[in-house]
């Protein structure tokens, strides 16, 4: 889930998608991001993100056991940041880890589709635009899929990402993109 959210982040930060569409299109309050993840993005440093860009390479494509074995090389060269990835990916497979059947499926997919395009990201074949609202058209094509049940199991977890994958302005983005 921090993938997803660092996705979509991304999605609406790095490209200036559209001129009509506004983040606060989705995001009317800045605090309607988890906590933890506004006080992580808030307080990074350059040398944090440059960190994190090499923590990306090691680990976020891959496994779990090489996710922990990246957050570890992580800690040995900032222990400060390592913590923070540290918690936030215990805090998120907590959540995934309270989801029902249907809903982690999604919820797992949908971080293995962030994965890919962070890796990817941070190589020489970086991804496009339409790359990445391929991949955001991915993951909201799965969430309409849910049951009505588990979209409100995920919603309860990660409301920012449900409304983010819900909304008509995502919706709009990726039409207008496909």
């Amino acid at each position: 889930m921090v993938l997803q959210i660092f996705v979509v982040v991304f999605l609406f930060t790095q490209f200036l998608l559209a001129p009509a569409f506004k983040l606060e299109d989705i995001l009317t309050d800045p605090k309607e991001l988890p906590p933890e993840f506004r006080d992580f993005l808030s307080n990074l440093t350059e040398a944090d993100e440059t960190l994190l860009e090499d923590f990306a390479n090691a680990g976020l494509s891959n496994s779990d056991e090489d996710v922990v074995n990246a957050i570890a090389a992580l800690k040995k060269k900032s222990p400060e940041l390592g913590a923070k990835v540290e918690k936030l990916r215990t805090i998120s497979k907590g959540k995934i880890a309270a989801l029902g059947p249907e809903a982690r499926g999604f919820a797992e997919k949908a971080e293995e589709i962030g994965r890919e395009f962070m890796a990817r990201f941070f190589t020489d074949n970086k991804p496009t635009l339409n790359d990445l609202i391929a991949k955001a058209g991915e993951i909201v094509k799965l969430y309409k899929a849910l049951s009505d049940d588990a979209k409100a199991e995920y919603g309860k977890q990660f409301p920012f990402l449900s409304k983010v994958w819900s909304s008509e302005e995502t919706a709009k983005l990726i039409s207008g993109r496909n």
